[in-house]
């Protein structure tokens, strides 16, 4: 799978490999034609342990659509929600919004349409920042709470607005990214950037669906 490959075939073949390459400093874009074994010497680079990492990083884990999160304890779901969801959130803006703007900033002439994009990415991120934070410390909480139903529906109808919110930018950003396809001339970076803005945009559709469609439902009291 990558020992026949150049670093940038490598990538674009799967997006994900792009955070391995990246943490070793190994150059997957326009420069990055060296094969894997190369780049690992170059560098004095553990070649079976970044091979074993990019395996690892290419791996799908998935949930059957079988499941039944409904039967879910909500204590259960809520630290699912929380080490899956909200830990990507976190992963997204320590990863993706940092490469973003690098990628902006020196692409402004080649791509000029992606710093619009970048201006719907980034307070969608930070508004979802923020949001976790405070489900966490004070919603999910208080809906655990099996009383004071009146107040719960209160939050869960505010929580909702803020919803509304965050869809519409979410649409916008599909939009922009003519639902993330990526241009003809674009360069490896440049795909990366839009795969993962649609892993993000997949993974809010779950987040969003759990919490509104799940949780609250079965946090209230029977």
């Amino acid at each position: 799978m990558f020992t026949k490959k150049s670093i940038t075939e490598i990538v674009r073949e799967n997006y994900r490999t792009a955070d391995v390459f990246k943490k070793y400093g190994i150059n997957y874009c326009c420069g990055g034609q060296a094969s894997l074994k190369a780049a690992c010497d170059l560098q004095a680079l553990n070649y079976n342990g970044v091979l074993q990492e990019l395996k690892n990083a290419v791996r799908v884990v998935t949930l059957p659509n079988s499941t039944l999160f409904a039967s879910w304890r909500p204590v259960f779901l809520v630290e699912f929600i929380i080490n899956v969801h909200h830990n990507y959130v976190r992963y997204i803006a320590a990863t993706l919004q940092p490469m973003f703007l690098t990628f902006v900033d020196g692409h402004k002439k080649k791509y000029p349409g992606m710093e619009s994009i970048m201006a719907i990415f980034n307070p969608l991120l930070n508004a979802l920042l923020k949001e976790i934070d405070l489900e966490e410390a004070v919603i999910f909480p208080y809906l655990l709470q099996q009383d004071e139903l009146t107040d719960k529906e209160n939050m869960k109808r505010q929580w909702l607005d803020n919803q509304a919110v965050h869809n519409k930018l979410l649409q916008d950003l599909a939009a922009a990214t003519d639902n993330y396809s990526y241009p003809q001339n674009a360069c490896t970076n440049h795909r990366v950037i839009y795969q993962k803005l649609k892993e993000f945009h997949n993974d809010f559709i779950q987040h969003k669906y759990l919490e509104s469609e799940v949780l609250y439902k079965i946090s209230k009291p029977q």
